[in-house]
C-alpha cells in the first residue's frame, strides 16, 4: 500500500510540474495585439510586458507571429514583382523587386521599339538597352528568391529578441527503484 501512494505521490509531482497555467489572460491578449499591429512600431512596449508571461505562453506566440517562407518564396519564383515579399510584410524588399522587374521589363521593350523603329540608327544602343534590361530584370528574380530568408530570419530574431524568449528546454525523468522509493532527476538546457 505504502509504495502505490509514494509512485501515486511522484505522478502529481511530475503532472504539476509538466503542466503550468498561463498568466493572466489579458496580458497575453494584449501581446498578441502588439505584435500583430507591429513588432517594430511596438518592440519596447512587446519587450516590457513579455516579463509578464510565462515560457509556454512565449512559445506560443513566437509560433502563432513567427514568419515562414513557404509561400513568399514560391510567390516570389512565380509570380515576381515583390508579390511575395509584400505577402511576407517585407515591404521593402517587395518595391525593389517590383521596381527592378518593371525597369527591366521597360529597358526590354524600349529596346525593341527602337529596333523594329528606328532600326539604322539606334542598333548598338538598343543591343545595350536590352542587355541591361535583361540583366536588371533577372538581378531582381535573383534577389527575389534571397530576400524571403533574409527577412525571416531577422524578423524571428527580432521577435525572439522582444519575447525575451531564448531556447529553454527541461526534462523531468522519473524513476522508482524496487523498493518502490522514487527519484525525480530535473534537466535544465538553455541556449543563447
Amino acid at each position: 500500500m505504502n509504495t502505490i501512494v509514494k509512485k501515486i505521490f511522484i505522478a502529481v509531482i511530475l503532472l504539476s510540474l509538466t503542466v503550468t497555467g498561463f498568466t493572466d489572460e489579458n496580458d497575453f491578449i494584449e501581446m498578441h495585439s502588439l505584435i500583430k499591429d507591429g513588432l517594430n512600431k511596438n518592440y519596447e512596449l512587446i519587450n516590457e510586458k513579455a516579463q509578464l508571461l510565462n515560457l509556454y505562453e512565449k512559445l506560443f506566440l513566437f509560433d502563432i507571429h513567427k514568419k515562414d517562407i513557404g509561400i513568399p518564396l514560391a510567390a516570389n519564383i512565380l509570380a515576381g514583382f515583390g508579390l511575395g515579399s509584400y505577402i511576407q510584410g517585407d515591404i521593402v524588399s517587395g518595391t525593389i523587386q517590383l521596381s527592378g522587374h518593371i525597369l527591366g521589363l521597360a529597358a526590354m521593350v524600349a529596346s525593341v521599339y527602337s529596333t523594329v523603329y528606328a532600326y539604322p540608327v539606334n542598333i548598338y544602343s538598343s543591343y545595350y538597352l536590352s542587355n541591361a534590361g535583361a540583366m536588371i530584370f533577372c538581378a531582381s528574380r535573383l534577389y527575389g528568391c534571397v530576400s524571403p530568408f533574409i527577412y525571416m530570419n531577422t524578423y524571428n530574431k527580432k521577435l525572439k529578441a522582444a519575447l525575451q524568449y531564448y531556447s529553454i528546454s527541461y526534462n523531468v525523468f522519473p524513476s522508482i527503484d524496487e523498493e518502490g522509493g522514487g527519484k525525480i532527476t530535473a534537466m535544465l538546457s538553455i541556449k543563447l
